[in-house]
């Protein structure tokens, strides 16, 4: 499903995608001409690219979005750390 951001943008939604052993994340330059900074989720051929938005003037709100991201990313992270078999507490 694809919808158009608040300025035209186009921006993909409701993605559901269970990583592999071969999944990776990593901040890129990305792009054949402009170089653009982005968050690249890669999976054997897939990648899953965050990039900032155009105008400057949003990159604060792209930053909060990021900060989010690893924020959650960190609490299920540590969920899944205590809830691993090998955790007798997390039984």
């Amino acid at each position: 499903m694809v919808r158009h951001g608040h300025r035209g943008d186009r921006v993909a939604i409701n993605l559901t995608w269970s990583p592999c052993a071969d999944t990776a994340a990593s901040m890129q330059f990305v792009g054949m001409v402009h170089h653009e900074p982005a968050l690249v989720v890669t999976q054997g051929t897939d990648r899953l690219l965050l990039v900032p938005p155009r105008d400057r003037a949003d990159w604060p709100q792209f930053a909060r979005l990021l900060r989010e991201i690893r924020d959650s990313a960190d609490e299920l992270r540590a969920f899944l750390d205590f809830a691993t078999p090998t955790n007798s507490e997390g039984r």
